[in-house]
């Protein structure tokens, strides 16, 4: 059950997931699922120092931070510190996001199944966004639970999420 206070935070990241949407044909229910997820409903260290909402890893030459993060290794939980990508804006970390899922040969299983969120979500744990072994099925949950599927129909009168398209 969500609060009021992360319902009115999920409403204001709808916007930047159709504008990535639109650019990148990830589903805007992946990614609110993911976001919510990832950051904590925005609330992570991860989130509100370095505006990665999604736990995307730094490449070399990137801006970064490094966090505490726990990972499943041959079936066990380990703490483990990794460098993690620092953005600018929310709005960049949405866009490198879906980038990163769109470009990737690592995740172009999942990408041939941007019409069906659950085989999305399904496919981002196959790919290894997540050692979590329940990943999936956590997304899933979060886009049923919050009704997430609504925000993959782009409104055609938007002129922000048409323009990005």
């Amino acid at each position: 059950m969500a609060t009021a206070t992360q319902l009115a935070w999920l409403k204001t990241m709808v916007v930047p997931a159709q504008l990535t949407q639109a650019k990148w044909g990830v589903p805007a229910s992946v990614t609110l699922a993911q976001c919510i997820l990832e950051s904590g409903w925005g609330q992570s260290q991860l989130a509100l120092l370095c505006h990665n909402f999604f736990g995307v890893k730094a490449v070399s030459g990137q801006a970064y931070e490094q966090f505490p993060t726990r990972e499943v290794v041959k079936g066990r939980s380990v703490m483990e510190l990794a460098s993690f990508a620092q953005y600018a804006c929310p709005l960049d970390s949405f866009d490198a996001h879906a980038a990163l899922l769109a470009k990737s040969s690592r995740y172009a299983p999942a990408m041939r199944h941007t019409g069906d969120p659950s085989a999305f979500a399904s496919a981002l744990r196959v790919c290894g966004y997540s050692t979590e072994p329940g990943y999936a099925l956590s997304l899933v949950e979060l886009i049923q639970e919050f009704g997430l599927e609504q925000y993959d129909t782009l409104p055609p009168d938007d002129p922000a999420v048409q323009e990005a398209a």
